[in-house]
């Protein structure tokens, strides 16, 4: 839990000095199977793919080889401690990507969801909830993932694509 705001939520690698370089690759956030909740009382900037552990795409969607993670991002746009109502929301950003690719679940409180407009796709694995969603003429794709079987059979996959409107 964060009484405050994220500046900058990113996947990358550590340097020598400490300090993280955003990684424009598809470098893991995190490790298969975590369970993982950020819950923040303001504004939330993701500044790079979060994407999990053995994350493949086949025929454009998403397939975990293993165990699925469980990401949550939350943003409540209210202060922990007085309760007053705070800027939050969930903002994506980053002007050397333009497909961003968040795994997790995102609730935008406050100000809602928007996506930076050098963004030109943004596929989210997982689900969303937010009281606005800010486009900025992007795409949003929310997939459901395929999922191993008995038979090695893939369950039925929906997709959603989001084109400037929201459709619930």
């Amino acid at each position: 839990m964060v009484n405050g705001k994220i500046e900058s939520l990113a996947s990358g690698k550590v340097k020598p000095d400490g300090y993280l370089t955003a990684s424009e690759n598809d470098l893991p956030a995190f490790c298969s199977g975590v369970k993982l909740t950020l819950v923040c009382s303001g504004k939330i900037n993701i500044t790079s793919n979060l994407i999990s552990e053995g994350l493949e795409w086949r025929n454009g969607l998403p397939y975990f080889r293993s165990k699925q993670s469980q990401f949550i991002i939350w943003s409540t746009g209210k202060d922990f401690q007085s309760e007053e109502l705070t800027d939050g929301g969930i903002n994506l950003i980053n002007s050397s990507i333009q497909n961003l690719i968040i795994s997790a679940s995102l609730i935008g409180g406050g100000t809602g969801i928007k996506i930076d407009n050098t963004i030109t796709e943004t596929k989210i694995i997982g689900s969303l909830a937010a009281n606005n969603l800010n486009l900025n003429s992007s795409q949003v794709r929310k997939l459901k993932v395929a999922r191993k079987r008995k038979r090695m059979e893939v369950r039925r996959i929906f997709k959603f694509i989001l084109k400037g409107r929201f459709f619930s």
